[in-house]
């Protein structure tokens, strides 16, 4: 369910509890303005803006993939720190992408991207395993070289969740 910057549920006039993944998204920032629309610091602030149903589509689809992934286990904030360890704060980053079209930038999509302060994490006892799929600078120049030496052509993909 989705609330109004009161913690009024706008769909049923009720109050209601907000879920551990959108109440981290409550402080407001500065607005940016992308191709005529305002970028959003916080689902609070999408949540006003015309284009909200695409914001709200866009949240949705982060929360999804990371969910069918089993990216996280919800827990008790109390269980964990009876325990010693940490519970990391994390928050949505919005973003508006945009293409170019006839030499012309237009909208291509609305983006969420939850994002969690992991530099407050103690590796081998906060967490055990890390995963961070990025190409190096040296295989990437390696691989450019090697697909020029044998006049190879490269193909270039963008895999989501």
């Amino acid at each position: 369910r989705w609330l109004d910057q009161s913690g009024i549920d706008a769909d049923r006039g009720g109050a209601v509890e907000l879920p551990a993944w959108l109440a981290m998204a409550a402080k407001a920032q500065t607005q940016v303005l992308v191709n005529g629309m305002v970028e959003p610091m916080t689902i609070v602030e999408a949540m006003k803006l015309p284009e909200s149903h695409l914001w709200r589509a866009a949240i949705e689809k982060e929360v999804q993939g990371l969910i069918a992934n089993d990216t996280w286990e919800e827990v008790d904030e109390r269980d964990v720190a009876r325990r010693g360890r940490t519970v990391l704060p994390s928050r949505f980053v919005l973003k508006i992408k945009t293409k170019e079209v006839d030499g012309v930038m237009v909208l291509d999509k609305l983006k969420a991207r939850i994002v969690a302060g992991g530099h407050r994490s103690r590796p081998g006892f906060d967490h055990f395993e890390t995963a961070a799929f990025t190409a190096s600078p040296t295989a990437v120049r390696t691989l450019l070289a090697l697909a020029a030496a044998s006049d190879d052509e490269l193909v270039s993909y963008d895999i989501s969740q």
